[in-house]
């Protein structure tokens, strides 16, 4: 037997456990190497979605270069110039080229470490110009870089003289209409003098004197009407004796006086006839003097009513307008108000209260009286046969009451006429221009300046705008009717006050309302574009190279109208309003003009009444400012820039300096602006041969939408076929 030591045994241990720690190690490692392994794949997954990102963003990008060429230079927007399923081709072509890598393939030490594989690509277009928010924010980055600071301040500094002017226009209007109050208050107290004169022509005595004809009349009537009776007793007499006589010979004779006496009585009867129309006519002329001098009366009550209630009226309504724009420091409105403060003196010193109350008197009186005298005309209509012998003392006191009833009726009425403390008197150097003027500018509202151009039906329907909302109104020119509820005045008043209010309304987007006109007035056509100033774009290229449907697109944009005609018009009334008011403004601050004028309209006010004064030397200034309006317009329209006010050359402008300020009118609000722009941009496209009438601009997209389903071989983990898949969804536009 072998013994074995104990060294011997721990051998033996050994030589059994051989090869252990290498299997140990084996699990070990491979577990780091599948971890490593999984970690490696894990990172190339999560670069190979950055790398796609990066690949599908370049390709996004690549394609967003096929834009409008059309658009960017005629209008600087951009768009897709690409139909969707072109847009696929492309979008597959950059994919494709991003990821193949091809430059480095040809490389013997390349390896594609990810192994990309398209799996498939969804796109689609979005956010077409078509939309407000799309196409306005494109035309606000437009203009970031065009929009320059000096336009701006010009814009403001415009402003600001706009805004004293606008105030004094707004002061102007509601002193014209104060003028045109008073006015008729003097139209009403023509009528009232004529009443007044009327009703106080009344005479008592003469009245008395009538009554006492009448009846003088009526005591000859009944003694004809006694006569009568008596010579009817004597007829029946004689007819009686004439059927008692036998012999033809007393026959004869009575038969003579039978018709002696019928010849009187029908002689008398004619006569009391004749008295009785006579008593009748008088009568009823009596009557008709009191029913006139009740209509007189009854007038001056309802005329004094009226001539009150709009005199307080006025009173209060200039207190408040002086109490307001006395607190307003602006050199335009001074004479304006110097002028209400007369009116208001005068006011102060006019009235004809208490006429109600004594016509109402008056009326009480000769109602009473005219029952009287129609009692009377009763009495004798119904007894003119049978004989008034019974009837005369009733008769005569009827009468003494009805003239002592009138001795009650009081015929004084007198009042201070409405009167200026100052008189302007002397001979006018200047005419009364009114009729003039005003044929003069109605006709050139009516001058065919434009070609006609009409958008056809089938395309209106097709349009952003739908064609809807264009403006149709006209303005006739007239500076002399007082009873018109809108005359020119006011309409050219109310304009000029849309357009302050609506710069006021603007606040905090005022600069984007801003580059939004400023971009329409650099990129469309307008009546003066062929004239040299106005003939190049914002991107100094000429307008006239564009093609367009209109002429006249600017035009368009404010007024929209499907008629170029209309549109061209429609600029052109609004032009003359506004110079009329702004010049307006200068005549009423020439203290000349305004002394020439109170010197004509007192004089033609004379026979209407001194309160139609100044509403007529309002029409007469208006007749010149309309008179230097025309001139302006015709400069304007020739491409001629005006001095804003009169004889200061601080401020000129041109015609679509003017456009620029019709855009701020709050009715062209920045929705409606974008849809004509859209308008004006579909339908130039439409002309161009490379789109044609199919074309709308709702086509026009300016952003992408990429899904991107791909995969990626894996080394380690145990997916279907080696590769994992994922989806991509990115956005991009301009």
């Amino acid at each position: 037997m072998f013994s074995l030591n104990r060294g011997d045994r721990k051998l033996r241990n050994l030589e059994g456990e051989r090869g252990a720690i290498t299997i140990f190690l084996s699990i070990t490692l491979l577990l780091v190497i599948t971890l490593t392994g999984m970690l490696v794949d894990g990172a190339r997954i999560r670069t190979s979605e950055t790398i796609l990102k990066r690949t599908t963003a370049n390709a996004l990008h690549s394609t967003l270069s096929h834009y409008d060429q059309t658009l960017k230079d005629d209008y600087g927007l951009f768009a897709m110039a690409i139909p969707g399923e072109e847009l696929f081709n492309y979008m597959k072509l950059y994919l494709d080229k991003g990821l193949e890598g091809t430059d480095l393939q040809d490389l013997e030490e390349f390896w594609n470490i990810y192994q990309f594989q398209i799996e498939g690509i969804t796109t689609s277009q979005l956010l077409s110009l078509g939309e407000d928010e799309v196409i306005q924010q494109q035309i606000l980055d437009f203009m970031k870089y065009r929009g320059p600071k000096a336009v701006v301040e010009e814009v403001m500094s415009l402003f600001k003289d706009f805004s004293k002017v606008g105030e004094a226009s707004k002061l102007l209007d509601e002193k014209t209409r104060i003028e045109k109050e008073l006015a008729v208050i003097a139209h009403f107290e023509g009528k009232l003098d004529e009443s007044i004169q009327k009703a106080s022509s009344f005479n008592l005595s003469l009245f008395k004197q009538v009554n006492s004809g009448i009846k003088n009349s009526l005591n000859q009537l009944i003694s004809e009407q006694d006569m009568k009776l008596d010579l009817e007793r004597q007829y029946q007499r004689l007819a009686t004796l004439l059927s008692s006589k036998q012999t033809e010979e007393e026959r004869s004779a009575l038969l003579g006086e039978l018709e002696g006496t019928r010849l009187a009585i029908q002689s008398i009867e004619t006569t009391i006839g004749q008295l009785s129309e006579g008593i009748h006519l008088e009568i009823e002329n009596q009557i008709e003097l009191i029913e006139e001098l009740l209509l007189n009366n009854r007038n001056i009550k309802n005329l004094s009513i009226e001539i009150e209630g709009k005199s307080k009226t006025l009173k209060i309504q200039m207190e408040a307008l002086l109490a307001k724009e006395t607190q307003q420091d602006n050199s335009l409105t001074q004479g304006m108000l110097e002028d209400l403060k007369k009116y208001h003196r005068a006011m102060e010193n006019y009235s004809v209260k208490g006429f109600d109350e004594k016509s109402e008197a008056n009326i009480v009186v000769l109602t009473k009286a005219r029952g009287l005298m129609g009692e009377i005309k009763s009495i004798i209509q119904s007894n003119i046969m049978a004989g008034l012998n019974n009837h005369r003392n009733g008769i005569d006191e009827i009468f003494d009451i009805a003239e002592e009833n009138l001795s009650n009726y009081d015929r004084t009425f007198s009042y201070n006429k409405w009167k200026l403390e100052e008189e302007v008197t002397g001979v006018s150097l200047e005419k009364d221009t009114r009729r003039e003027t005003a044929k003069q500018a109605n006709e050139l509202l009516k001058e065919d300046a434009t070609e006609k151009k009409v958008i056809p039906l089938h395309l209106q329907e097709l349009l952003p705008s739908k064609g809807t909302g264009g403006d149709q109104s006209e303005a006739v020119v007239d500076f002399h009717e007082v009873d018109q509820d809108v005359n020119y005045n006011e309409k050219s008043h109310h304009m000029m006050d849309s357009i302050a209010k609506g710069i006021s309304q603007l606040g905090i987007a005022l600069r984007d309302e801003l580059y939004i006109n400023e971009y329409i007035l650099g990129t469309f056509k307008s009546h003066v574009t062929p004239k040299e100033e106005f003939q190049l774009n914002l991107r100094n290229d000429t307008k006239a190279s564009k093609i367009s449907f209109f002429d006249n697109e600017i035009e368009y944009i404010l007024y929209g109208n499907p008629s170029q005609t209309h549109n061209f018009n429609a600029a052109r009334r609004d032009l003359l309003m506004l110079r009329f008011v702004v010049n307006l403004v200068y005549v009423f601050n020439n203290p000349q003009l305004v002394k020439e004028a109170t010197i004509l309209a007192t004089a033609l006010a004379a026979p209407i009444g001194g309160a139609a004064m100044p509403f007529i030397k309002a029409m007469i200034l208006s007749g010149w400012a309309m008179g230097y309006s025309i001139e302006d317009v015709k400069n304007l329209l020739a491409g001629e820039r005006v001095d804003f006010y009169r004889n200061k050359h601080n401020i000129s402008l041109n015609y679509e300096d003017y456009l620029r300020l019709f855009l701020l009118k709050p009715s062209l609000n920045t929705d409606l602006k974008l849809d004509r722009i859209k308008d004006l941009i579909q339908l130039n496209l439409q002309q161009n041969p490379l789109y044609g009438e199919d074309y709308l601009i709702q086509g026009s997209n300016t952003f992408i939408n990429v899904k991107v389903d791909y995969s990626i071989k894996v080394f380690f983990m145990n997916q279907l076929n080696n590769r994992s898949f994922y989806q991509l969804e990115l956005w991009q536009g301009y």
